[in-house]
């Protein structure tokens, strides 16, 4: 089971995902859920970076974890890179053609943007 821990640097929130993203269950999508509603209130445009350097691996579940996590984003007007990706998640994402929705870059990169 993945497990997500969010941290604000620089008015950047990073989402570090940690264990393999597989049929993510309502303890994963309930603090981004959150997270997202804080935004809207705030009435401020999300950067969230999503560091997925201790996620070995993911399904189809995952992916639509992050498709709807990056989709809450653009409805904001903010944006989502990810970043440290393992290549059996990079693979994945190539198979399925979203590594051309998906910003991806490396942590400082994600960082200046």
């Amino acid at each position: 089971m993945a497990r997500i821990t969010f941290k604000n640097k620089d008015s950047i929130a990073i989402l570090k995902i940690k264990g393999e993203l597989i049929n993510p269950r309502e303890e994963f999508h309930e603090p981004i859920k959150h997270y997202l509603e804080e935004y809207k209130n705030n009435k401020t445009i999300p950067k969230i970076i999503v560091d997925l350097e201790k996620v070995p691996n993911m399904n189809a579940s995952g992916l639509g974890a992050l498709i709807s996590l990056h989709t809450g984003i653009k409805q904001l007007e903010g944006s989502m890179i990810l970043v440290n990706l393992s290549e059996k998640v990079k693979s994945l994402l190539t198979i399925t053609k979203l590594i051309t929705v998906f910003t991806i870059a490396s942590m400082e990169e994600a960082l200046k943007k």
